[in-house]
């Protein structure tokens, strides 16, 4: 597991989850994807995006549209849309010159919170 991949899954494990959490509505790892369980009091769109982040969050080269949806099991007009929005507020980055989504500053700076608590 690379640095960035490393950081994230320890970030995840930090706050309390583990692979195949999602009876309590988390995103779990299934067979190198992520299932979407949208348990009690859980809001569907912020968990696929929430997906979408640790997806990309795995390769520090990025992913195409068309990787993310393999992984994440969304449809390409659902990703995209998701994507976007995180776009808009800086938790992803497109690099055009590559057709790559990687994670943005804004993911980086809550990161950056949560390792100062």
């Amino acid at each position: 597991m690379d640095s960035i991949a490393g950081t994230a899954q320890r970030l995840w494990e930090l706050g309390g989850h583990e692979n195949g959490d999602a009876g309590r509505g988390t995103p779990a790892l299934l067979n190198g994807g992520y299932e979407i369980s949208a348990g009690h009091g859980c809001v569907q769109a912020v968990l696929r995006a929430v997906s979408i982040l640790k997806c990309i969050a795995q390769d520090p080269h990025g992913m195409t549209l068309r990787e993310i949806v393999r992984v994440t099991n969304l449809a390409p007009s659902t990703a995209h849309r998701l994507l976007t929005t995180l776009q808009s507020e800086g938790f992803v980055q497109f690099k055009p010159e590559a057709s790559r989504w990687l994670v943005g500053h804004g993911a980086h700076l809550v990161g950056v919170a949560f390792l100062a608590q």
